[in-house]
């Protein structure tokens, strides 16, 4: 393997100097990031080091990196992306294309909103919407029963937000149909 040096730190080729950390660390294409050969205070030549990498707690390889001498944990995507992939729209996520977060090679990456990011997650399949609307969403603090009772309610919203222990803006968008729309009024004549 051919080796360079970057300010006097021998490098091997394929690495380049992570960006913001330029004398300190090395990066390539795949992910890896090295420590770089150097002489240290004393004088002893340190060896080139491959840094371990762990799993952070969504599944996103991290190494980590000193700050300041402090040790910093970084996801690997990002520091690759920040190296070796242009970002003109200044987006703020890093998007797995193959959807594999194990994969962080510079062609399976993009720059992406986070829009865009669910997006992708949805065509390509990481992420199914269940159906949660009302009862089946956990949140949820009305009935579908109740809902038709609000709706065919005469009471004010004030009186209905206290029965219900909703505000009156939830009572007011049940009404026009902009919360629990799904829910419809015909239905509980259909359940009689």
């Amino acid at each position: 393997m051919k080796k360079f040096s970057i300010n006097g730190v021998v490098v091997h080729s394929g690495f380049v100097p992570l960006k913001g950390f330029e004398t300190k660390y090395c990066i390539n294409r795949f992910g890896e990031v090295v420590k770089p050969s150097y002489v240290d205070k004393n004088g002893f030549l340190r060896k080139s080091k491959v840094l371990g990498q762990s799993l952070r707690g969504k599944g996103y390889p991290c190494v980590g990196l000193l700050v300041n001498g402090k040790q910093t944990r970084y996801s690997v995507h990002r520091l690759v992306a920040q190296t070796f992939i242009p970002n003109p729209d200044d987006k703020r996520e890093v998007n797995h294309i193959d959807g594999n977060k194990m994969n962080n090679h510079a062609s399976n990456l993009e720059w992406v909103t986070p829009q865009e990011n669910v997006q992708h997650s949805f065509a390509i399949g990481l992420n199914k919407s269940p159906n949660r609307a009302g009862e089946r969403n956990g949140q949820a603090r009305l009935s579908d029963e109740e809902v038709l009772e609000i709706r065919e309610s005469q009471k004010s919203a004030k009186q209905l937000s206290k029965e219900y222990s909703v505000s009156e803006s939830c009572i007011f968008k049940v009404r026009q149909g902009v919360r629990w729309a799904h829910v419809r009024d015909d239905q509980k004549k259909e359940a009689n």
